[in-house]
C-alpha cells in the first residue's frame, strides 16, 4: 500500500484528515496530529496516487489536536485555504495557507513557458486564536466569509463554532481585513523590500494572531460536545451563491446521548433527540437538509431526521423524504464494527452512501436504505479487542468528489484508497 507518512516529533502520533478543493481545482489533504502539528498536502493532477507537502508543517498547538475543519476561499483575488483546529490545550485556532512566490524568478519562469504550471512555496499562518475553559473537542468552519453588521470591523469575516469537554458551544468571528490591512503597512513593505534586496525569496507577511472573544456562548450539553455543524447541505449551497449569511441553526451532538438543533442567535434549543448511547461523532447529508448520521462506542451507526417537529426524541421512528420513497429510520443499523466508531462521513456524490471508520481498523461503506454495510475495507491489521492500549486504531477518514478515500490513525500514516474499487493505491 502506498502511504504518506506525516512528519511527527513524537514516537506515537495520531492523525486527523480532511480534504477540500479550491477554485483552481487543487485537492488538498490536511492532516492534524496529536503532537500539535498541522500539515497540508496537495494531490497531484497528473497522478492521484501522489501526495506532496505544499508547506512546512506548523506547530499549531501545544497539545494534541482533536478536531479539524477546512474551507477554501472563493474570492477572485484569494484562492487560499483556511483551517480551524481545536486542541486539548484548551485553544481553538484559525489558520491560512498563504502562497509565497519568488518574484525574482517569476518573470524568467513565465517567459520560458507561459503554459508551465510552476509550484509556488507556501506557509501555514495562524491568523486567530481563542481560549476555552476546557479541552476543545469539535469545530466547524463556515465555508465562506460573511459580511459583518454592527461590529467594529465592517469587512468580511470567517466564522467558526467550537465545542468543548464541558458541553459549552462558542461562536467566533475573525475579520479578514485584520491581516489584509497589516500586509500593506510600512513595516511590512520594508521587510519585503529588505528581503528582496538581499536576494532571498520573500516570505508571506505574518502578524501576531488575533485574540478572539466569543460572539455567542451557550451551555449546549452536560458533557463533551463530540460534533457540531451548520449542515453540509447548507455549506454546499453557500459555495454556489454570490452572497451568503450564516444559518440560524446549528446541530450539536454530545456524550450526554443527545443530538440537538439550536437557533444559535436566540440560543434556543429547537429540537433534542436522545440516543441510547454516547454519541462519538456526527456528520450531516450534503444532499438533503436536516438528515444526519452518528457513530457510537457501541459499534453502531445511527441515522436521524432532524426536520421532524413531531419527534418525541426517542429512537425507532420513521420519516419519509419529500419526493422520495426512501424512509429515514431513527434507529440503529445492524452492529458491524467491532470497536468504537471514531468518524462518520456522508458521500459527496451519492446521497444514499455513508462511510464509517472505527478503532477496529476498518472502514465500512453503508447504503442508508439497508441495515447492513455494503462493504468493509480493512486498513489496519487485525488487533486484539482487549484492554491493550498499544493496539493501533483508525481515527479519521476523508473522501473527495474525484473518488479518493484517505484514512488516518495511530500508525502515523495516511492510507489512500480508490472509492470505486476500495483498493489501496500501490
Amino acid at each position: 500500500t502506498t502511504t504518506t507518512t506525516t512528519t511527527t516529533t513524537t514516537t506515537r502520533t495520531t492523525t486527523t484528515t480532511t480534504t477540500t478543493e479550491n477554485k483552481k481545482n487543487q485537492s488538498y489533504l490536511v492532516s492534524a496530529c496529536y503532537d500539535g502539528s498541522l500539515h497540508v498536502l496537495e494531490q497531484q493532477q497528473e497522478d492521484k496516487k501522489s501526495l506532496e507537502p505544499v508547506a512546512t508543517k506548523l506547530q499549531a498547538h501545544t497539545g494534541p489536536i482533536k478536531c479539524l475543519d477546512v474551507a477554501a476561499a472563493t474570492a477572485a483575488d484569494d484562492d487560499s485555504l483556511w483551517m480551524a483546529t481545536g486542541s486539548m490545550d484548551h485553544t481553538v485556532s484559525l489558520h491560512q495557507l498563504v502562497a509565497v512566490v519568488d518574484d525574482h524568478n517569476n518573470e524568467k519562469k513565465n517567459s520560458s513557458d507561459d503554459n508551465h504550471h510552476h509550484k509556488t512555496n507556501a506557509k501555514i499562518v495562524c491568523r486567530a486564536t481563542a481560549t476555552h475553559a476546557a479541552s476543545v473537542a469539535s469545530v466547524s468552519l463556515w465555508p465562506r466569509p460573511i459580511s459583518s453588521q454592527g461590529t467594529d470591523d465592517d469587512g468580511p469575516q470567517w466564522v467558526m463554532a467550537s465545542g468543548d469537554w464541558d458541553g459549552g458551544v462558542f461562536l467566533w468571528s475573525h475579520g479578514m481585513s485584520n491581516h489584509h490591512n497589516n500586509n500593506e503597512d510600512g513595516s511590512s513593505k520594508k521587510r519585503r523590500t529588505e528581503s528582496s534586496s538581499k536576494g532571498s525569496s520573500p516570505t508571506a507577511t505574518t502578524t501576531a494572531p488575533q485574540s478572539l472573544s466569543p460572539t455567542i456562548s451557550l451551555q449546549a450539553h452536560t458533557s463533551k460536545v463530540t460534533g457540531l455543524c451548520w449542515g453540509n447541505y447548507e455549506k454546499r449551497r453557500a459555495a454556489t451563491l454570490s452572497s451568503v449569511s450564516l444559518p440560524e441553526q446549528l446541530i450539536t451532538a454530545s456524550w450526554d446521548h443527545s443530538i440537538k438543533v439550536w437557533n444559535i442567535e436566540r440560543q434556543d434549543c429547537l429540537l433534542s433527540l436522545n440516543s441510547q448511547r454516547v454519541v462519538s461523532c456526527l456528520d450531516t447529508s450534503p444532499h438533503s437538509a436536516g438528515i444526519c448520521v452518528t457513530g457510537h462506542p457501541d459499534c453502531t451507526v445511527r441515522l436521524w431526521d432532524l426536520r421532524s417537529s413531531s419527534s418525541s426524541g426517542g429512537e425507532g421512528q420513521q420519516q419519509q423524504l419529500p419526493g422520495s420513497s426512501l424512509r429515514i429510520s431513527d434507529n440503529v443499523f445492524r452492529p458491524s464494527h467491532k470497536a468504537w466508531i471514531s468518524q462518520v462521513q456522508w458521500s459527496e456524490t451519492n446521497p444514499y452512501q455513508v462511510y464509517s471508520c472505527s478503532h477496529d481498523g476498518t472502514v465500512k461503506v453503508w447504503d442508508i436504505r439497508s441495515p447492513s454495510p455494503l462493504s468493509t475495507v480493512r486498513v489496519l491489521q487485525q488487533q486484539s479487542l482487549g484492554n491493550n492500549s498499544s493496539d493501533d486504531k483508525l481515527l479519521s477518514l476523508a473522501t473527495t468528489a474525484n473518488g479518493m478515500l484517505y484514512t488516518g490513525g495511530s500508525t502515523r500514516v495516511v492510507e489512500q484508497f480508490e472509492l470505486q474499487s476500495l483498493k489501496p493505491l500501490v
